[in-house]
């Protein structure tokens, strides 16, 4: 196949594509391994677990549970253990298991499972994180 020809380019477009989505998966995976303190220069040379593995695997789990518990008593600090327990395994299962991408990614919509008066603070809080976001929800609603 010639290296000008539309398949040489296409395929080439797709391998940068595929090199930048596992880019992105290994820097996701390092952050939540600095959130937990365990990352390591060796740990890029191993092939990373998928999902499916994680998914069985308890100790993930849980670590993400105690990390995120960890966050909303930071932010909620007189959360009773009930709720705390309840809203972080809530946010884990719709796959909010770090930090950095529930500070990046959660909008209002996704606390609809807390208390009220809990769902306030929080949202309160999201603005502050992410005033453009909060922007850009409310000139869409008056559109």
């Amino acid at each position: 196949m010639p290296s000008d020809s539309r398949e040489a380019l296409v395929a080439y477009r797709d391998g940068l594509d595929q090199v930048e989505q596992m880019e992105y998966y290994h820097e996701q995976i390092k952050i939540k391994k600095n959130e937990r303190g365990m990352i390591t220069s060796s740990d890029f040379s191993q092939p990373v677990s998928s999902n499916r593995s994680e998914r069985y695997n308890p100790s993930v789990k849980n670590d993400a549970n105690n990390i995120i518990a960890q966050w909303l008593l930071n932010h909620l600090p007189h959360l009773n253990q009930e709720d705390v327990v309840k809203y972080s395994k809530q946010l884990v299962d719709d796959g909010f298991d770090s930090v950095a991408f529930i500070e990046k990614e959660l909008v209002p919509d996704d606390l609809q499972f807390m208390k009220k008066a809990h769902r306030r603070v929080m949202e309160r809080k999201l603005r502050d994180w992410n005033p453009n976001k909060s922007n850009c929800g409310n000139e869409q609603s008056n559109l």
